[in-house]
């Protein structure tokens, strides 16, 4: 005679982290800030910039970067080659053409 157990066991999921001499978690290191978010952040707190895509403070001028280059982070602009490219075509050479054309 064959006797059939169906043992039924919560869902678990398991993670590995690397652990230092002192027995904790080790923190991996930070990124570094790339070009095009220090230029993103920059730009953000330039009252000019702000004036020239038409927003009245810092935190508009981010949402503005982050919409038309479809990220969630200004670090993004330099680990998405499609956000970077967008932030080159739509935002940094037409502001950069502008200031040219007016000092």
């Amino acid at each position: 005679t064959t006797v059939a157990m169906v043992i039924h066991l919560p869902p678990f999921m398991a993670a590995l982290v690397e652990i230092g001499d002192n027995e904790e978690p080790v923190q991996p290191p930070k990124q570094k800030t790339g070009a095009l978010c220090l230029l993103a952040v920059q730009w953000c707190k330039d009252p000019q910039f702000q004036i020239y895509i038409d927003v009245e403070n810092e935190e508009s001028a981010k949402q503005f970067i982050l919409t038309t280059c479809g990220v969630d982070t200004r670090k993004d602009l330099d680990t998405n080659s499609h956000a970077a490219a967008d932030f080159d075509e739509y935002i940094r050479q037409p502001y950069m053409a502008d200031l040219k054309a007016n000092p």
